[in-house]
């Protein structure tokens, strides 16, 4: 084989190599290139990492925002008093931006309160603390975060980059009067409560009606005539709050005088008119005077930072453009609803000849006349209400709490100390029912209730023609106070 075939052969088993290098352009090429892409990716990079904090904290807030709504509107809902104070009786520790009481439970009320509490540095947690009862504020049965980033509470120092308290708005009115006192959610239709998270300028708003906006409007309580007209509480404020018309005695003791078998008229929403005779005789310095009558007295006082029955006969002027002229914290009454004696002694009450009449003038029936203690009994003061019909007993708060203290053979403690004081089992259709105490608590707190009787005048019959009658003979050492009123169906 010649030396050129074989050449040829060894060159097909053996390709040649290229051992060539990266020309100098090649590589400057690639030296301006790729420092180029190196760069974009790391501005790229840069750019994601630094939008992960926010892009956390937008979710964060976004989930917050979701247990704030779904709190708020449950509890707004639910409420039937609210208050934006910040000084204002308030459910655990904190800077309280929102308080809402909820309603009797158990003879009591439960308060929530939204606050702020500082978790570190400049960072603040929204809190819902939930406490059982209004009187016992200080230990909230459960306390729950629903926001880790809000700002600092506003205040008169701090008044910018900082959370300010919900609105109540009736319609696009605002409620301005929540920021100093509690307000009843009766015709509040918003809530509306603003948050802005300063991590991620995240703003959310949760926003919720209280069912009390559609309770009858301020305006049209206790109002439908002219005339004497009986008055109802604020809604929320009495287990009966919207159904306990309480008469107004104000026209019948003007300028000293001392009814006389004195014919009365008060007019009922719905077109009813209530007629009867009243009589006051023995100690007759007496007048007709507001609730509550006196610090300790149950009716329209504040216990414990919940009203109970006030308000009553709240004012026709409305309420979101006027001040609140006869409710503050504590509550004034509008109208008089006690017979109030000025000097101890022994007064006797008697309303007679009681009709309820319709617009057509026939009787009504499914009511009940009420009298209720408009003040305290303490030693040696007593009530003793007869009827021709028997008694039952209307609670103040329910379920349990019939009269409280009101009538009580315990001290202020509720230790014994004997006494011949009445209990609920005798009233049950009792046509006499008494009401004395043993104890008077020298530092004149209010009383736990007020004992509160009514009698179901029939549709036929006795009692049905006018003959219903209630009589109270009350005992004072120092001031005595009986109210009448109207339940209605």
């Amino acid at each position: 084989m010649s030396t050129a075939v074989r050449s040829v052969r060894g060159a097909l088993r053996s390709p040649l190599r290229d051992e060539r290098g990266f020309t100098l352009v090649e590589l400057l090429i690639v030296m301006i290139i790729v420092p180029i892409i190196i760069g974009a990716m790391s501005v790229s990079l840069m750019s994601v990492f630094s939008l992960q904090s926010s892009v956390a904290s937008r979710l964060g807030g976004s989930a917050d925002s979701q247990v704030v709504t779904t709190s708020f509107s449950a509890d707004v809902q639910g409420a039937v008093q609210i208050t934006t104070s910040a000084t204002l009786s308030q459910c655990g520790t904190g800077t309280q931006l929102m308080g809402l009481i909820m309603g009797p439970i158990s003879g009591s009320s439960q308060q929530i309160s939204y606050v702020e509490v500082l978790a570190s540095g400049s960072s603040y947690n929204l809190v819902r603390n939930l406490c059982s009862d209004v009187s016992n504020l200080s230990t909230p049965i459960s306390s729950r975060i629903l926001a880790y980033d809000i700002d600092q509470p506003c205040s008169l120092t701090v008044t910018s980059n900082c959370q300010l308290p919900p609105n109540a708005y009736t319609n696009s009115t605002l409620v301005a009067t929540t920021t100093t006192m509690w307000v009843p959610t009766q015709g509040i239709t918003t809530v509306a409560f603003d948050i802005v998270a300063p991590k991620s300028s995240y703003l959310y708003t949760a926003s919720a009606e209280p069912l009390g906006a559609d309770s009858t409007a301020a305006n049209q309580l206790g109002s439908t005539a002219t005339g004497n007209s009986c008055g109802f509480a604020l809604p929320g404020t009495g287990y009966y709050a919207t159904q306990l018309c309480f008469f107004d005695f104000t026209s019948y003791f003007a300028n000293g005088a001392v009814p006389n078998n004195t014919p009365i008229t008060e007019y009922v929403p719905g077109g009813y008119k209530f007629t009867a005779d009243l009589t006051v005789t023995g100690m007759t310095d007496v007048i007709a005077k507001i609730f509550p009558t006196y610090s300790a007295a149950f009716l329209g006082n504040d216990i414990g930072g919940s009203p109970f029955y006030s308000g009553v006969g709240y004012p026709t002027s409305d309420p979101t453009t006027s001040v609140y002229l006869c409710v503050t914290e504590g509550t004034y009454s509008c109208i008089s609803p006690p017979i109030y004696q000025q000097a101890g002694g022994t007064t006797t009450v008697t309303l007679s000849n009681i009709k309820l009449t319709t617009v057509t003038g026939a009787l009504a029936t499914g009511y009940e006349i009420v009298t209720a203690d408009a003040e305290t009994t303490d030693v040696n003061e007593s009530h003793t209400w007869t009827s021709n019909l028997g008694f039952n007993q209307v609670p103040d708060t329910p379920p349990s709490s019939l009269e409280g203290n009101a009538c009580s053979s315990t001290d202020s403690n509720g230790n014994p100390i004997g006494g011949g004081d009445m209990t609920p089992s005798t009233i049950s259709n009792s046509t006499s029912v008494f009401c004395g105490s043993t104890w008077q608590d020298p530092a004149d707190t209010p009383r736990t209730g007020t004992l509160i009787l009514a009698v179901s005048p029939p549709s036929s019959g006795t009692g049905a023609n006018g003959s219903t009658f209630i009589t109270d003979v009350m005992v004072g050492t120092g001031l005595q106070g009986v109210s009448f009123g109207l339940l209605l169906p």
